[in-house]
């Protein structure tokens, strides 16, 4: 080449469909206190994504105060926002500022709040596209705390072995201190009983970095947090990570998931979290707890084809549909009780449809759609707040 630089264009397709998705967890809901959101949007894929549009549908019961970044628009209890472009593998992250009004009868009461996602370009995976959180209210709580949730959301102490399939972890944390915290590490030695492989990030109120060590110490550290002490400010004072992970097969019924977190704050001891315990059993198909005579849920017809009428015996607000894996399909805001739902883009298949009373009270039917007089096929129902799939490469 006698010292002379060459240049070659190499043509570059991606071969992995565009895959944007969309996570969503909250801080504690207080009476008199602000409940903050962190949402996280990414592309998982090595495709542009053109432009998103994402919208955030917070209880009425809430107050916006911010957001950040700020939204487009404010419809009643919608924000959206239109974003640039998410580049390959490129993440984006919302943190989101709500008032509880200072009514200690709303203790007990469940906040429900969603999210979602759409780009310019064709998402080749939709059913990463939307997000849900519930989130309890309480009065006095440990500030540090590790929950879990399963993918039904049928149940906070059981793991149903035919129909869980992912466990949802959220960490949270606050410095109760008396000055800032500059650096904050959380580790979680993951029992036997988890599968580090299938481990994926949904969201995180701070920047942090995150990695698997070992034989499955996870470990999120957020540098430079600069966390002010609730003396300070209380409000600025939380944080948050949310993970995604899946029991080691096969899960045999009275197999015991227990999991804790140890918090570092700067160099001083760690604080650790009460176990986070889950217990796995099968389904029986019965919800978690008695179900008050006169509490059901109503589907005319069912197997419907087009549409379908849905009747509650208080109003309801809102009413979502999942497929058999988990997916949410249809999600709408409601506020009689009565109404007409859409199902025709659904194909043949049997749905699970789960209702939200203005009381708070969760009702589930299952539903069978079918297309064309086809004769239903019949799957097992399942029900899912959200869904995040691993990175892909």
């Amino acid at each position: 080449m006698n010292g002379n630089n060459v240049v070659a264009n190499i043509g570059h397709q991606p071969t992995i469909p565009l895959d944007v998705s969309i996570g969503l967890a909250s801080g504690p809901a207080r009476p008199g206190f602000e409940l903050q959101y962190a949402m996280n949007v990414e592309n998982l894929s090595s495709s542009a994504s053109g432009a998103t549009i994402t919208t955030f549908n917070y209880d009425p019961t809430l107050s916006f105060i911010s957001a950040s970044p700020a939204p487009t628009s404010q419809a009643g209890n919608t924000l959206t926002g239109n974003q640039p472009s998410l580049d390959i593998f490129q993440g984006r992250s919302y943190q989101i500022r709500m008032q509880v009004p200072p009514d200690v009868g709303l203790i007990g009461t469940e906040l429900l709040a969603s999210a979602s996602v759409t780009t310019a370009n064709t998402d080749g995976d939709p059913g990463n596209n939307n997000a849900s959180a519930a989130i309890t209210v309480t009065g006095s709580y440990d500030p540090n705390d590790k929950t879990a949730f399963t993918s039904t959301r049928t149940s906070g102490s059981l793991y149903f072995i035919n129909q869980d399939s992912w466990i949802d972890y959220v960490i949270r944390f606050q410095n109760t201190g008396t000055d800032t915290a500059f650096n904050i590490v959380v580790t979680d030695t993951l029992p036997a009983t988890l599968d580090p492989a299938t481990i994926s990030l949904a969201s995180a109120s701070h920047i942090h970095t995150w990695m698997v060590q070992g034989q499955g110490t996870l470990k999120f550290i957020f540098p430079n947090i600069l966390l002010p002490d609730s003396s300070v400010n209380e409000a600025a004072s939380h944080g948050l990570v949310r993970f995604r992970i899946r029991p080691r097969q096969p899960v045999l019924p009275g197999t015991v998931i227990e999991n804790i977190a140890n918090i570092f704050f700067d160099f001083n001891p760690p604080v650790i979290t009460e176990p986070s315990v889950l217990v796995a059993e099968m389904s029986t198909g019965q919800a978690e707890g008695p179900r008050e005579v006169g509490m059901q849920l109503t589907l005319f017809p069912n197997p419907a084809q087009g549409s379908i009428m849905i009747s509650a015996p208080l109003p309801m607000r809102a009413v979502q549909v999942f497929a058999a894996d988990g997916r949410l399909l249809i999600e709408e805001q409601l506020s009689d009780r009565t109404a007409h739902l859409s199902v025709a883009a659904l194909p043949t298949g049997n749905y699970a449809v789960a209702v939200r009373l203005d009381d708070g009270t969760l009702l589930r039917e299952r539903m069978s759609s079918y297309v064309d007089c086809a004769i239903p096929v019949i799957f097992g129902s399942t029900f899912s707040s959200d869904r995040m799939e691993h990175r892909k490469a």
